[in-house]
């Protein structure tokens, strides 16, 4: 029982030797992979911290060695993508903030809070599609490119969808001026 112990440690530390061994030279090129989808550099860290976890503990699992890099960069943009989903998810407003902001609207005469609530307003309106669109475009900073990768969908459709929303909403905040 002893000898199986220490020849499993054996094995681990062979195989942390061999992951190491392929992980340092793209370490640097995975950080910057991530850095590139999420923007944030303490929320990239903690994603290639992650990755390099869920890579280690699957690393008895890869087949081929050779595909390392690419299997590394898989986990890395999915783990990211959750990560923005995650934040997309957190930057949406929640009826309680969208409550809390009509309160201040109603006792600040801002124009600039005015202004919100009429767009956030307006954006309420939108089919849910389009409200998606505006919503990872404008509240989570993505592009309309990373926007139809996260939604799944042709990159000219997302687009196309984008601009009708933003037709929609101009026209309900002129309706709404009038």
């Amino acid at each position: 029982m002893s000898s199986d112990f220490k020849t499993k440690n054996k094995i681990d530390t062979d195989e942390l030797q061999l992951f190491e061994k392929l992980l340092i030279p793209i370490y640097t090129d995975l950080y910057r992979f991530i850095l590139s989808i999420i923007r944030d550099e303490y929320l990239a860290e903690d994603i290639l911290q992650e990755t390099t976890i869920i890579a280690y503990k699957n690393f008895h699992t890869s087949k081929d060695k050779a595909k390392f890099k690419t299997w590394c960069f898989t986990i890395a943009k999915r783990e990211a993508m959750n990560m923005r989903k995650k934040t997309i998810r957190e930057i949406l407003m929640t009826p309680a903030q969208y409550q809390n902001l009509i309160k201040t609207a109603i006792f600040e005469d801002s124009p600039d809070i005015m202004t919100h609530i009429a767009i956030a307003e307006a954006i309420k309106t939108l089919p849910t599609e389009y409200r998606s669109i505006i919503n990872l475009v404008y509240g989570s900073g993505l592009s309309l490119k990373n926007t139809a990768q996260i939604m799944k969908s042709n990159y000219n459709t997302v687009k196309s969808k984008h601009r009708r929303a933003l037709q929609k909403i101009r026209q309900t905040l002129k309706a709404s001026v009038k």
